[in-house]
């Protein structure tokens, strides 16, 4: 009986592996990205991606790859902003084909 129950954890599927999560604090306080950037660039292509932003001013441009699967949430309105207003210019979240 033991050598079957071997056999059925063995061959059992692996649990469901929920979504990626990374933090971004632009302080750096507990979290591995202080830019929404460096946190997306690190994300992998299989699977999806929660980007949980701290609150705070992230003077970026970002650029999200069309085939990552990413979501990126933040603190609330009027804690977590992107100032996308430094070079080269005008405030942007692109998904680049």
């Amino acid at each position: 009986m033991a050598t079957l129950a071997a056999v059925l954890l063995a061959t059992a599927p692996a649990p469901a592996k929920g979504p990626t999560v990374e933090c971004v604090d632009a302080g750096g306080n507990g979290c591995a990205f202080t830019t929404i950037q460096a946190a997306i660039d690190a994300a992998p292509l299989k699977g999806t991606t929660v980007i949980d932003v701290h609150a705070g001013t992230y003077v970026e441009q970002v650029q999200i790859p069309a085939k990552l699967a990413v979501t990126i949430a933040g603190a609330g309105i009027g804690q977590t902003i992107v100032d996308g207003s430094g070079p080269p210019g005008t405030p942007t979240i692109t998904n680049p084909s």
